[in-house]
């Protein structure tokens, strides 16, 4: 007769314990199939490993894996308690707009028991990514002030402001601003910035840049704006212009000059914009190279440019060239402000002429300081 086997059996491995490890480790593929195995031993996994699941599946754009997740919480009666269950619900959210059903989405939104931040936002999201201006806006109402966060705001300037609705994005922004405990990011500008090019308020855009140059948020401002940029179908010259005037003002003058070649049309702002930026980081040369570009190129200069010039005469000494730009906005400024005064006298005291700089200041005749955006 043969001795039994003493030897101590293996327990069988923990499936619950194993289907953690896969997704811990990001294998989702092995992780979604071992769901039928799961629910064929009856064992029934609790509604955040699922939500979990389901939100990696989307993060890694792996949709197929994410509707056998889906088709898992029906077989297992998940469906009926969704309502209830808000963090699996809000990925569920998720997928209906990855395929876009927003009709389940808002289905499943109006049975929700408990709705969070991240819910609305998730509802905003899908919608602005289908280009459902008005459905968002729907959502955005219906939520408390309270509720709202910078993303939400933030969602749907960008979201008017790419479906053409722009003065609505600039009314949100304000709106954005009067609210307590929102803290704006780059984002926030970013949207604006495209409402004001539409729009062609140029004023609104320079605002918007001086206001980001003071917050710190300009490099990143740059690069959204530039993919955004990238992705328009038309680009008009106050798009260009204003999207060369930010890396110029960033001090990234190779980009902007690069941007500024490829330009198909330049009109004066585009040349100002690159006259100025060179004159503000200190490349004088530069800024009068440009600044004679554009007189060759039969541009009319403004205020803003002649006033840069100037600064880039005084910074380099060079009182020939400040005399003939002297003259110039003679001939072509009947009431020069506040700044090409300014810079005017800057220039003649620093190339040592005193005496021609208390002329002019003896001279001039205006009394209001204008400002410039």
């Amino acid at each position: 007769m043969p001795e039994p086997d003493r030897r101590p059996q293996r327990r069988p491995p923990c499936l619950v314990q194993s289907f953690r490890r896969l997704c811990a480790e990001g294998r989702l593929e092995q992780a979604v199939g071992s769901l039928p195995l799961l629910a064929r031993r009856g064992i029934r996994l609790d509604a955040q490993a699922l939500a979990l699941l389901l939100q990696q599946c989307l993060r890694s754009r792996a949709v197929g894996l994410a509707r056998r997740v889906n088709l898992h919480l029906k077989l297992t009666g998940f469906k009926n308690a969704l309502p209830s269950k808000t963090f699996l619900a809000n990925q569920v959210l998720n997928l209906h707009f990855e395929r876009r059903r927003p009709a389940d989405a808002q289905d499943l939104f109006d049975r929700m028991l408990n709705r969070n931040v991240f819910t609305y936002n998730v509802m905003l999201a899908g919608f602005a990514k289908l280009g459902m201006v008005r459905s968002a806006l729907q959502i955005f109402e219906r939520m408390r002030d309270g509720d709202r966060d910078v993303v939400s705001w933030n969602t749907m300037i960008a979201t008017l402001a790419r479906g053409g609705s722009c003065r609505e994005a600039v009314e949100f922004y304000a709106r954005m601003r009067r609210s307590s405990g929102i803290f704006l990011n780059h984002y926030s500008f970013s949207g604006l910035l495209a409402a004001c090019v539409r729009l062609e308020q140029t004023d609104l855009a320079q605002q918007t840049h001086g206001q980001v140059i003071v917050i710190g948020y300009l490099s990143n401002l740059i690069i959204s704006s530039s993919i955004m940029f990238s992705e328009m179908p038309a680009r008009d010259v106050l798009t260009w212009t204003t999207l060369v005037s930010g890396y110029a003002k960033c001090g990234d003058l190779v980009s902007a000059r690069r941007l500024f070649d490829e330009m198909p049309e330049r009109n004066n702002l585009s040349w100002t914009a690159m006259i100025r930026g060179y004159a503000r980081n200190g490349l004088s040369h530069e800024a009068l190279h440009f600044f004679a570009g554009m007189l060759k190129e039969g541009v009319s200069p403004d205020q803003f440019s002649i006033s840069s010039a100037l600064c880039a005469c005084a910074n380099i000494s060079s009182l020939n060239l400040g005399r003939q730009i002297h003259a110039l906005l003679t001939r072509t400024l009947s009431n020069p402000n506040a700044v090409v005064i300014g810079s005017l006298l800057d220039m003649y005291c620093k190339c040592g002429c005193l005496e021609e700089s208390q002329r002019i200041f003896d001279h001039t005749t205006y009394r209001k300081r204008d400002t410039v955006p």
